[in-house]
Formats: C-alpha cells, structure tokens, sequence
C-alpha cells in the first residue's frame, strides 16, 4: 500500500491543524496528481459518483489523508473551521451541537432522549448515527473523506438533514493487498498536561482477492489543563477514548457485493471542560468534579446489486448509544449537585435505493427508507440537605441502571419513534449545457412516550405517570437548474426542504401546564451558485447566495415554578436566514499552494408564540455572522532525500450565542447564562517531512495561546463557560507498511 503520511501539496486544498478550516467545494488531490494541479475528486453527496462541480449545491469535502497527517481526531476538529458552521459543545460533556447556515438545535438539550432531534444528519458511510439530543464527538481513523452538504437535504437524507448532512466516509477494504500503518503523537498543554494518542489500521486480502478484512483502532489519553480551585484539585478535565473498527468485504460476484461494518466507541470524562470567568484562566470552583461516559456501537451491513440499468443498494443498521451524564442541579436554594443520568438510544434503519446507471438524458433515484429508535432516559436525585428541605425520607432504590441506593426524586421515560418514507430525485438533461432538476419525499411517523416521576415530602403532588402518542405525515420536494456554458464553470439555482420531527417534553411529568409534545418544524431554502476551475487547474474559485424561513421553529421556553425556571420545548413563529460564502484555491508555483474562504450569515428570530418569554428580533443560536480560514503550504526537499512540508492555518469564528435571550419575566436562559461567545482565533503551525515508508512532524496547535469559547453550560455558579485547549506543542511519527 502507497503510503498516505504525507501527501502531494496540492493537498493543501483544505486547512489543517488540530481545528481544521475548509474551503467549500474544494477537496485534497489524489496523491498521483501532477504537481500545481487542482485535480477532480469524485463524491458521492447526491448518493451517485460524481465530480464536485457536478453536484447542483454547496459541498465542502476534507481529504482523509490530510485529516490524517494534520492530527484531526474527533467531530470538533473536522468541522470547527468550516465556513457558514457554528458549532459548540454541550456540557463540555464531549457531545456536539453543529448548525449549518444558522440551523442548528436550539433546544439546548443534553441528554439525547426526550429532546429535538438534531438539525444536521450526521451519517457514517450510509448509515444514520445522528438522532435526537446533541451529535456524539466520535474518534473516526482512517477516513477516505469527510463531506458536508450545506442547505436542506430533505428529499435524499430525510428527516432531522434540515440544516444540512455531514458523511463520514472510511477508506474501503482492499481486496488484493496486506497493508497497514500505525502512528504516534505526544504533545503536552500550555501549563497542563500531556495528550497521547496512538492509532494504526491492518489490510489483509482474503479468498484469492475477492474478500478483504480491514481493522482499525485508536486509543487516546489526556490529561486536563483545567485546575478546580475548591477541591484543589489540578488538571480535572481530563478525558480517554478508544475506537474499534472492523469491516469485512466480500464481492460475490461480478455484480454483487457485500460489506459488513462493526463500530465501537468509548470515551470517558471526568471532568468537563469549563471555567469559572470571575477567576483566572482555566479555573474553575466546583464543589464536586462532574463526569460522562459515552458508549456507541454500529452495526451494518451493506449490500450492491447491479442490474445492468440500474444499481441496488440494501443498507441495515443497528446504532446503540449509552450516556452516562452527571451535571449539576439546583432546587430549592441547595447547593449544586449532581443528577447522575442515563440516556440509551437504540436506533435500527433499513434503506433500499435504486440508483440508474445508464447514459442517457434521465437520470434518476428511487429509494424507500424505515427507522425505528427507542430511548430510555433515567434519572434520581439525592443532594445533601434534599430530603430534609422537601420533608422526606430518601426512596429506596428504583430499577434504574446507577449507582445510587437512595433518592429524594426519580425519573424515568420510554420514548418510541416510528418512519416510514419513500422518496424519488431526477435529473433531466434539457440541452448539452442545461439540466432540470427534481425530488420528492414522503413520510409518515408515529411517536409515543411513556413517563413517571416519583417525588417525595411536601413535593409529592409532583408525582405522576403519563403516556402520550401522535402521528404525522408530508411530502418535501426539491426543484432547480443547473447550467454549464463552459466544460470548467457550472452554475445552479435550487429550491429545497427540509423537515425536523416533534418531539416529547422530559419536564412534563414535573411542571403543571409544559405539554407532553412539540411541533415538527420546516425549512424553505433558495440558493444560487457558481463553481468554476482554471483551464491550467491551477486555480478554484466557487460562491454561493442563499435564503431561508424557517417555520414553526423548536426551542427552549421556561416557566417559573417555585422561584425556579423549568424548561421545555415549544415551537416558535418563525426565523430568516441569509448569506453567502466565497472561497479561492491557487497553485502559483509547483509546491506551493494557498486559499481563502469566508461566509457571512444574517440570521433573525422574526416570529415567537404568544406569552413567551423568548425574545422576538435576535439572532439564532449557533450562528457567527462572519467566519473565514486562509492557509498556505510550502514542499521542499529535506535532509535525507525526504519530502519536506511547511504548513500554516488560521481559522476565524466570530461571536455566536449559545442560547436564545428570554424576556424580563424570568431574567434568565434555560440552559445558559445569556452572552455572545467571544470570536474564535485559531493559528496552527505545522513542518515535517516523509520519506519512503515514515515520516515525522511537529506541530503548535493555538499558537497564539487563545482562550477559546465553544459553549455556556449553565450550572448556574459561574462555572458554565466551556473553553477549547490551550497552545499545544507535539510531535507524531508514522509509519507504513
């Protein structure tokens, strides 16, 4: 196997780094491409092969290989540099919550059963492993490529791809080769402590070249850079993960294949990433540490049918998602807490789609689509003083899947989802240059949920059991153009939608008068674009004007109970969405290459329901107005005959909120204390070279020692803002066999 370490400079078309930034429709080169060449890559977004420039919307695509050399490790750094995304964390519990061109999830949810789907689907290969609550920070190695379809993707990728879709693709098993490659990297936080990792892959070729068994692993340890001023405790932020992959391919035959896939994610943190702001940097003052643990497994199988006129493709999944959550709580005065939680989602899907495979002016998709996901959240509460401050003597313990023996308060909810959907996409050739474009889908789902709260003391009239169940159907449609004057400029202009599930309200068995349920809500999009390379391909140059409503918009709305705020979901009037982005590749010189990209985004709340307490006028959460990255990479000859490499990125988020304003009725937000996140600055540096079979480099990660803001948690003490790392300086070796 050729060795993926290092690749060609016309690589550089996407940033690198530990964050990595993007330039939309641009995507790395294969290494066999001649040098200055920005080479033609094919995708697979429109769930057919082809180039970039044919796909009628915005797409930013991030090489695997360059992923792989510049260090990226989880969901954060694929995608917190991409233009038009805002993304931050939740909890600083190693979940994410990513909007798209200002849509995103606005419920600030935690937990992931009894909360909004996400806005933006979060696919590995083919299959769906996003679902309700906030995005899992998998640790994905050996990507072929990662692809971000921007806009409603509601037609092909169906219910929660509202703001968008983002696929995860790995590297496919090799059939004729025995291969591999492992790595190591040490790097060590400014006034913190070290993070290692170490990740490698095995390619063995089976049964004569016609099956292939493809292994790969990872396994990270960092230590914190957070210091708890209370306890005394340094460096409380710590976090280890470990990932197993194994696919197993077999072609069957000249027309039939088959790959199996089996996933296993683990990550444990014990304790989350925020600070204390009236304290000095990287401090925090919590009572006690809180904790989360993470456990995700995938199972699939995937199956191809050729038929000559057209291909079938069979995908079933399994997803099983475990959360163990402990925040902080406050109720009645009482010190902060924990309310140790657990959250399990199991997630089966069945698609089959047909995709035509003829030349001819038709080209079409037919598809049929079915989810099933069932979640269980469970939840109990003892703090010191409880009992005695409701009145209460402590339950015995509940069929509740932790630790504690003892509770004042105790929560548990079943939650069921049902889809069923049919969908269709053509694409009609009018003339040589002008093609007409259509999709549909149909969908209908049902949704029940089963819930019991159990309170003691003087609170007992709290206690109840409820059960709820509803249905809904719709059809979404796509329509739009694309014309090409030239063989190297296409442009486009699309009408889309989009489609978010309603969902169940986890405080309805707390709070009199919070509904069991919420609303779906709608995306309209319209956009124009235009792409266009270079005849010597030595230069991209791609921008893109769009415009959304957004109707009967999800979000956080509270009552006040006891002096206390209660959240719940609800659905608001509507939002506006604008923007644009632009961004330039050049190759002047055979080992030189740069770019610049820049999205701007005007976002407004123009509709809320009557007697809210959320705030008509602002923006949405999520949503920087401006963001941009610039990159620039040199190749030079190293001692050793080596290929040598110079790299440098800088990445620019500007200021977001992370939740939505209320009004002077409650003088709080639900889930946050209401302020703009500061503007993110993100400088990385990285030199190395590599030679026939290995290769080294060392990088700075925040080279300017920046404090960056990714998210408010809430706990309501000070200590919610949710900082990234520090400057970071390392060193990782590679090597290929």
């Amino acid at each position: 196997m050729e060795n993926t370490g290092r690749m060609t400079p016309i690589a550089a078309a996407l940033v690198a780094g530990a964050g990595l930034g993007c330039f939309s429709q641009t995507i790395t080169a294969q290494t066999e491409s001649r040098a200055g060449v920005l080479e033609e890559v094919i995708v697979t977004a429109a769930r057919r092969e082809s180039s970039v420039l044919e796909v009628p919307s915005t797409i930013d695509v991030l090489g695997g290989a360059m992923l792989e050399q510049t260090g990226a490790e989880n969901f954060q750094d694929y995608l917190a540099g991409v233009p038009a995304v805002g993304l931050t964390t939740v909890g600083g519990s190693g979940a994410s919550r990513l909007g798209i061109r200002g849509v995103s999830n606005l419920t600030g949810g935690k937990y992931g059963s009894a909360d909004s789907v996400a806005t933006v689907g979060l696919y590995l290969n083919d299959v769906p492993i996003s679902g309700a609550g906030p995005l899992p920070d998998l640790d994905i190695y050996d990507l072929q490529r990662v692809e971000v379809l921007k806009g409603p993707q509601g037609t092909l990728y169906g219910e929660g791809a509202m703001g968008g879709a983002v696929r995860l693709l790995t590297n496919p098993v090799d059939y004729e080769a025995f291969s591999g490659r492992v790595e190591a990297m040490v790097g060590s936080f400014e006034g913190g402590g070290l993070r290692q990792r170490t990740r490698g892959v095995v390619n063995v070729p089976l049964a004569g070249g016609r099956a292939g068994l493809r292994v790969v692993g990872s396994y990270s340890e960092r230590d914190g850079f957070i210091d708890n001023v209370v306890t005394g405790e340094d460096e409380v932020n710590s976090r280890d993960s470990s990932a197993l992959r194994i696919n197993f391919g077999w072609q069957l035959s000249d027309r039939v294949d088959i790959d199996l896939l089996y996933l296993r994610n683990d990550s444990q943190v014990d304790g989350y990433s925020d600070v204390d702001e009236s304290l000095d940097d990287y401090q925090q003052s919590l009572l006690e540490d809180r904790e989360a643990e993470l456990e995700f497994e995938v199972y699939a199988l995937t199956a191809n049918i050729e038929f000559g006129a057209a291909t079938l493709t069979s995908v079933s999944s399994l997803v099983d998602s475990s959360r163990y959550l402990r925040p902080k709580f406050f109720f009645l005065g009482m010190p902060e807490e924990t309310f140790p939680t657990e959250v399990d989602q199991d997630t089966f899907t069945q698609e089959l789609r047909l995709v035509s495979t003829t030349s001819g002016d038709l080209s079409w998709i037919l598809g049929a689509f079915y989810r099933d996901r069932d979640a269980a959240t469970c939840g109990e509460f003892d703090a010191p003083g409880a009992a005695e401050a409701i009145g209460a003597e402590p339950f015995a313990a509940r069929p509740c899947p932790l630790s504690r023996t003892a509770f004042t308060s105790y929560r548990d909810t079943e939650e069921g989802f049902e889809q069923l959907a049919l969908y269709g996409d053509f694409t009609y050739a009018l003339t040589p240059t002008l093609e007409l474009i259509g999709g549909v889908r149909w969908f209908q789902e049902d949704l029940t949920l089963e819930q019991e709260l159990l309170v003691g003391g003087f609170l007992s009239f709290l206690s109840n059991a409820s059960a709820v169940e509803t249905d809904v159907d719709d059809v979404l449609y796509r329509a739009g153009v694309r014309f090409t004057p030239q063989q190297n400029l296409s442009t486009y202009a699309m009408y889309s939608q989009g489609f978010r599930s309603g969902g169940p309200n986890l405080n309805s068995a707390l709070v009199p008068g919070v509904p069991m349920l919420y609303e779906p809500d709608t995306l309209d999009n319209f956009e124009i674009g235009a792409k266009f390379q270079s005849d010597d391909g030595r230069l991209q140059l791609n921008a893109a004007l769009f415009y959304s409503e957004w109707q009967d918009v999800q979000i956080t709305d509270s009552v006040i109970v006891a002096d206390n705020p209660f959240g719940f979901q609800s659905n608001a009037g509507a939002a506006e969405i604008s923007g644009a982005e632009v961004d330039l590749v050049f190759s002047p010189l055979d080992r030189f290459t740069a770019g610049i990209s820049l999205a701007y985004l005007d976002s407004e709340l123009t509709e809320v329901p009557p007697g809210s307490d959320i705030v008509a006028g602002q923006p949405l959460t999520n949503t920087p107005e401006w963001s941009g990255s610039a990159f620039a990479e040199l190749g030079f000859d190293a001692p050793g005959g080596g290929d040598g490499f110079a790299r440098i990125d800088y990445q620019y988020t500007g200021g977001q909120y992370p939740d939505l304003a209320t009004g002077p009725s409650t003088g709080v937000v639900v889930g946050g204390a209401f302020r703009e996140l500061e503007a993110r600055k993100l400088l990385n540096l990285r030199v190395g070279a590599d030679f026939s079979n290995w290769g080294v480099d060392v990088f700075v990660t925040n080279l300017l020692d920046e404090v960056l803001e990714y998210g408010i948690d809430g706990v309501g003490s000070g200590n919610g803002l949710i900082v990234g790392d520090p400057r970071v300086l390392g060193a990782t070796l590679r090597y290929s066999f």
